[in-house]
């Protein structure tokens, strides 16, 4: 915009005829001593890729922590975000962010009013209601390589379910904490286009939510659950020619999977394993062939084993900034 401020705009296309506006933010760029303001819509930083956007995915899909415990926007909201980069010999950021709090999954509320009112729910708080917390440092390991662990935390104080338990509704509302680590490796070969370029990653996310049962069985209500689940995903690529990448990334949610509080139980895990061959042949475009095993629990219970195949093609139009690490 100026000496001053930043500022962006990204839209999106879903279901082939609604256009959204995944962000729209402002940030400073001269505030003193290391601190930065940004404001309006935006992805948050907590976690490694979920401020990536899609294109820059090294997979088609989402891993299932990120898919399960984010949702498929991933945690993508309205509010502001302070961070500070201090005088340190490593790089090191801290960050807190004030949301509103509308999520899919960390927070969520049941739209129809009705609905809210039949079980005991109440109406949405006014926001903001989440809150993040994160940090990331990068130790200096040279001019080849690339190393940064982080650690982030979510709160939102109103969230609220619908379960279903002997052909009854079971309505329940509390607060939701999610805390993540990650750590990123990359190694930046000397030769061109992406040749014996190496990256690794890898990211925990663990979801607590304290409920308490508004509706249904006359015997729980008001009963207090806590319902814990957690994931994890680890991905490598490797440019193993000019121009082509392999992929590799095993993803599993609910290690942990429990309910706990006036009722106990413990739930399977589900897991993935799922390959890419990445074809780059500008920087404008890109093709990909992938291959996906998975074993997946539904939610009743049983398991389903199935193969997945993806065919992608990207293509990027006109001037487009470098991403960030």
């Amino acid at each position: 915009v100026d000496p001053y401020f930043d500022a962006a705009v990204f839209f999106v296309l879903e279901n082939e005829s609604e256009i959204d506006i995944e962000e729209a933010w402002f940030a400073t760029r001269s505030m003193p001593a290391g601190f930065r303001l940004k404001g309006g819509k935006f992805l948050s930083e907590f976690g490694y890729l979920n401020k990536k956007h899609e294109h820059q995915w090294e997979f088609v899909d989402q891993n299932l922590p990120y898919l399960n415990l984010l949702g498929d926007h991933g945690l993508q909201d309205t509010g502001v975000q302070l961070t500070w980069l201090p005088k340190t010999p490593f790089y090191t950021l801290f960050g807190v962010e004030v949301l509103q709090g509308d999520q899919e999954r960390v927070g969520a509320i049941v739209d129809d009013e009705a609905e809210r009112a039949e079980l005991g729910l109440g109406d949405p708080d006014s926001g903001p209601r989440m809150w993040t917390l994160f940090a990331k440092l990068s130790p200096d390991l040279g001019y080849n390589h690339a190393l940064q662990i982080g650690g982030s935390f979510v709160h939102n104080r109103q969230h609220q379910e619908i379960h279903s338990e002997d052909a009854m509704e079971l309505g329940l509302e509390g607060s939701a904490d999610l805390w993540g680590l990650d750590v990123v490796y990359k190694y930046d070969n000397a030769a061109a286009y992406g040749y014996r370029d190496l990256s690794v990653q890898a990211e925990y996310l663990r979801s607590i939510k304290d409920l308490t049962v508004r509706a249904g069985d006359p015997g729980i209500i008001g009963d207090s659950l806590e319902l814990t689940t957690d994931g994890l995903y680890m991905q490598g690529t490797y440019g193993f020619a000019q121009r082509w990448q392999a992929g590799l990334r095993y993803d599993v949610l609910g290690l942990t999977n429990e309910v706990g509080g006036a009722a106990n139980n413990n739930f399977e895990s589900s897991e993935r394993w799922t390959t890419a061959l990445t074809w780059t042949p500008t920087e404008f475009s890109r093709f990909r062939l992938q291959y996906s095993r998975n074993n997946i629990v539904l939610q009743s219970g049983t398991r389903e084993e199935f193969d997945a195949f993806w065919l992608q093609f990207l293509m990027s139009l006109g001037t487009h900034g470098a991403h960030d690490f």
